[in-house]
């Protein structure tokens, strides 16, 4: 599928927030006086180095320290205070973006992550924003190549027209060529960024499981599974790495012939007296940085390839739609705890796990499920914990539709004690505490000594 950059762009600038704007400045202003002021400085020193010592300009050397003065300015002051700011922002971006990941995250619905292998999510918050920050470098660094090559060409061509169309047109051939192996560098870096996603599951079964593995003696089968995985990855990043390779091969023959051209034709044009050494003292320096502008511009877009990978996988998430506020289940407002009247679910909207089933029960009263394992026992609880939504039937909760209660205020009123309990990072009175925040220590030892 061919790739629109100024849709990836806007989708790009969307993830960074209110800091966009900021970042975007940043990548100007790197480009302006770093990349393009900095090469006309040191250019137009050399160029009243040269003036000096051999065309005797007596003027010429104080120019030249005031050029070099620029130029160190630049150097010293302006590109470390740039590239300062620059990372700080990328920071705070990456760091907002995953509290915004993850607050996404707990809005989602619990069939996402019924249907999402936990290792899919923390490639996604993690690897995949990791690939969003080296993005966000990316676009600096494109910009401080465009904008550099904007100016400086005008410069190039006030010290010879024929010296500046010469390096243009060498730079425009080589980023033509460069395009055309542009178009499946996307998909192949999607493919990496799959495959490292499907290590990443691999590996947290391997580690969540271990137990199981380890009584079953399941351990080469799921060494196999991981080693597949890492082999499905290493052939997608050789894949990726020829192009890579190709692509770095013309970088260094363009550097090459576009000194070669700017040495061969300056000195023809010098000693046909059409162009003069000071002229091509600065053509030299500038056509060098212009150059190599040209070489990482051709580099970049590969390289947003790359990131813009990782950035559509942030997306995928972020496009997932956050659950409802409540669900639209009908009651009939009977006196009753709980009651539900042909209740029917799917997981799928294919098979129905829960077909018709009805059940009532009195405020204070105690019922029990009783039925083969697999029958779907553990799914209607969940779905009376409001964990579910049912795709027919009729719900009623203390005299209300269940549609009466946000989500929220309906699970204020559900205590649900999982089959598997999960300990959270922390201490017992700490995971304790989660069922009642600011509870008092005594009542968490009461807790714990009713719960045995």
């Amino acid at each position: 599928m061919k790739r629109n950059f100024f849709k990836d762009f806007m989708r790009f600038s969307k993830l960074c927030g209110s800091k966009s704007r900021r970042l975007l400045v940043i990548g100007i202003l790197d480009g302006l006086v770093n990349g393009a002021l900095g090469t006309i400085f040191q250019a137009q020193a050399l160029r009243y180095i040269i003036a000096y010592f051999i065309e005797k300009q007596s003027d010429a050397l104080s120019k030249a320290f005031v050029m070099i003065g620029f130029t160190m300015l630049v150097g010293f002051v302006f590109r470390p205070l740039i590239n300062y700011y620059s990372q700080v922002t990328i920071s705070k971006i990456t760091a907002l973006l995953r509290m915004r990941l993850y607050k996404h995250l707990t809005q989602l619905p619990t069939s996402y992550f019924t249907g999402t292998h936990s290792g899919d999510i923390a490639a996604r918050i993690n690897g995949d924003v990791e690939a969003f920050a080296r993005a966000c470098n990316t676009l600096l660094n494109f910009l401080g190549a465009v904008i550099p090559a904007f100016v400086l060409m005008p410069y190039l061509l006030t010290l010879d027209m024929r010296m500046a169309l010469i390096i243009g047109v060498v730079g425009l051939l080589f980023l033509i060529l460069t395009a055309k192996v542009i178009e499946p560098l996307r998909k192949r870096q999607r493919k990496i960024r799959t495959e490292i996603s499907n290590m990443s599951v691999s590996a947290a079964d391997g580690i969540m499981g271990f137990q199981v593995i380890k009584s079953n003696n399941l351990e080469e089968q799921y060494s196999n599974k991981f080693k597949s995985h890492a082999e499905k990855l290493l052939d997608t990043q050789k894949d990726f790495g020829k192009v890579n390779a190709i692509v770095g091969f013309f970088n260094i023959f363009i550097w090459c012939a576009g000194e070669a051209f700017i040495a061969i034709f300056g000195l023809v044009f010098v000693l046909k007296g059409t162009l003069a050494v000071t002229n091509l003292a600065a053509l030299v320096s500038a056509g060098r940085s212009i150059i190599g502008i040209f070489t990482d511009f051709s580099s970049l877009p590969i390289q947003l390839q790359q990131a813009f990978a990782g950035v559509d996988r942030v997306y995928e998430l972020c496009d997932i739609l956050p659950e409802a506020e409540r669900y639209l289940i009908n009651g009939n407002r009977s006196e009753c705890g709980i009651c539900v009247k042909n209740l029917s679910f799917s997981y799928d909207n294919k098979t129905l796990i829960l077909d018709n089933v009805s059940i009532y029960a009195q405020k204070g009263e105690s019922i029990a499920l009783v039925g083969d394992s697999g029958s779907g026992k553990t799914t209607l609880i969940k779905i009376l914990a409001g964990l579910y939504k049912i795709d027919d039937g009729e719900i009623t909760v203390l005299n209300r539709p269940l549609s009466d209660y946000t989500l929220d205020e309906y699970r204020a009123k559900i205590a649900y004690v999982p089959q598997n309990a999960y300990i959270f990072d922390g201490s017992i009175a700490e995971n304790i505490c989660y069922g009642r925040e600011g509870a008092l220590l005594d009542e968490v030892k009461l807790a714990a000594r009713k719960a045995n």
